[in-house]
């Protein structure tokens, strides 16, 4: 009897380390390992890594080069960030509540719910696997938008991919500037950050297409915008003057706020950019104010320089 248990223990140790190196797991591989454990050996997920240049992480070009299949293990990562249903976060409301009654720390975050930071990266690392992967093997932009839609938890980790991957695929920044007109409220909220966090490499032949998107309803889809546009506009008195517009016109301070920011990343010097940020320096809402009066006092102090 006692050798039973020893056979069925040493099985039961076979088979959980079996499971947890992918042996069973049914993902692709590439050069003996899975998809999931490439994603974890990114450099995003390791320490550092090299912004706007995917082709410099080795598990990155791994995951390209198992191609296709690698697809729906992506995709199924990012949608372990779906909403719960009313009976699950009934559930994990009330586990958090339980585990606080044994807690030294009486506050407990009850939601959102915390995700393990090796989770919240793999959001990040499989959306950037899907940018490069590309729309040619069923990935890019648009199966990145339906699957964040249905996964909103997701959304925050999986658009710093971005950051990560800037303007390597070509299909990416048209695919997020055409989603900038979509219908819907969440995707356009989530290209238009797309696009500010791409904002270093977001090239001026797209200006038009952002200026377009300055009139959006969401205050958050202008304020992403506007900050685009204080990278993308460098030397463009055009969109100085739209910035100018929209920092005296703008009924909402958060508008407000951005625009004022985007007009200091501009470096814009021109009288109309000056005088409308002594106007707004006695803004109605304090935020915007002590902003203008920051960016007042260094753009007064770059134009003095260059004057010079």
């Amino acid at each position: 009897m006692r050798k039973t248990w020893i056979v069925v223990a040493s099985v039961a140790v076979i088979v959980f380390v079996a499971w947890y190196r992918g042996w069973f797991s049914g993902e692709p591989k590439y050069q003996g390992t899975t998809v999931t454990q490439w994603l974890d050996a990114m450099a995003y997920a390791n320490g550092p890594f090299v912004p706007g240049e995917p082709n410099t992480d080795p598990a990155l070009q791994a995951v390209k080069a198992i191609g296709r299949a690698a697809v729906p293990v992506c995709v199924s990562h990012l949608e372990t960030g779906r909403e719960p249903s009313p009976l699950r976060r009934r559930w994990l409301m009330a586990r958090a509540a339980v585990e606080g009654r044994f807690k030294s720390q009486r506050t407990v975050q009850v939601w959102p719910p915390r995700f393990p930071d090796n989770t919240v990266k793999r959001w990040t690392c499989a959306t950037a696997a899907l940018i490069c992967l590309g729309p040619d093997r069923g990935a890019g932009v648009p199966k990145i938008i339906e699957t964040v839609l249905a996964a909103p938890l997701a959304r925050p980790a999986a658009v710093n991919a971005f950051f990560l991957t800037g303007t390597s695929e070509p299909s990416t920044l048209p695919a997020l500037l055409a989603g900038l007109k979509d219908s819907r409220l969440p995707a356009r909220q989530f290209c238009a950050e797309a696009v500010s966090r791409m904002a270093p490499w977001v090239p001026p032949t797209v200006i038009s297409t952002l200026t377009n998107a300055v009139s959006d309803p969401d205050p958050m889809v202008r304020a992403y915008v506007i900050g685009t546009l204080g990278s993308a506009g460098k030397g463009d008195f055009d969109v100085a003057q739209l910035l100018v517009n929209v920092l005296t016109n703008s009924p909402d301070a958060n508008t407000r706020l951005a625009a004022v920011r985007a007009l200091d990343d501009l470096e814009a010097t021109a009288s109309v950019v000056i005088d409308a940020l002594a106007r707004a320096k006695s803004d109605g809402d304090r935020f915007v104010a002590a902003q203008a009066i920051t960016t007042f006092d260094r753009l007064k102090k770059v134009h003095e320089d260059r004057s010079e």
